[in-house]
């Protein structure tokens, strides 16, 4: 997207979450009571449900590429970029990022193959993000991975007559552990 001089947005909140990585030009970023003042090279990171704005420079406008999801492992992606522990800006000398949200763009359209193509680049965007910015993984024990597998068996057995006595068994706790571990989760 190619702005014009001063266009903007917010301040306002967004329900899912956006990145942007900025191609030329330049504008600013202003989020918790930060302003950053951004350029070719950098990107900025706006989470759900915080308030944010951003505008491009009068003299200079940026031009930007940008992509926003949201879903059920939205949170857990974000976190692994090392992006939501840190300022929500972020340098890149090279292109790679860039290159990636081009490649999403262009692939338009609402067909089961591109979309699974775009959800692939997106996963490549955000892989590529927890490289650079990312720390190593460290095991979970919050119980996210008891979460995950009650999920997956209600989505394939949603259809039978399954209980929470059910589910809690599949993954091998107790209904009231599972239930605890839901609403942590």
């Amino acid at each position: 997207q190619k702005c014009p001089p001063l266009h903007s947005w917010g301040p306002a909140v967004r329900d899912h979450y956006l990145i942007h990585c900025i191609i030329s030009g330049h504008g600013t970023f202003t989020c918790l009571g930060n302003k950053y003042h951004l350029s070719a090279g950098d990107g900025f990171v706006v989470v759900p449900d915080q308030i944010v704005s951003y505008s491009a420079d009068k003299d200079d406008p940026w031009e930007y590429c940008w992509v926003c999801f949201n879903g059920s492992d939205a949170k857990r992606l974000m976190e692994q970029t090392g992006l939501l522990d840190r300022k929500p800006v972020f340098h890149s000398d090279d292109k790679k990022l860039e290159t990636l949200l081009e490649g999403m763009c262009n692939l338009t359209g609402t067909d089961p193959g591109r979309e699974t193509r775009m959800k692939s680049v997106l996963l490549a965007f955000l892989a590529e993000l927890m490289d650079r910015f990312g720390s190593p993984a460290q095991p979970r024990r919050n119980g996210y991975e008891y979460v995950q597998k009650a999920i997956k068996f209600i989505e394939y057995n949603y259809s039978m007559n399954i209980s929470i006595e059910d589910v809690a068994a599949s993954v091998g706790i107790s209904r009231s552990h599972l239930y605890r571990l839901f609403l942590q989760n």
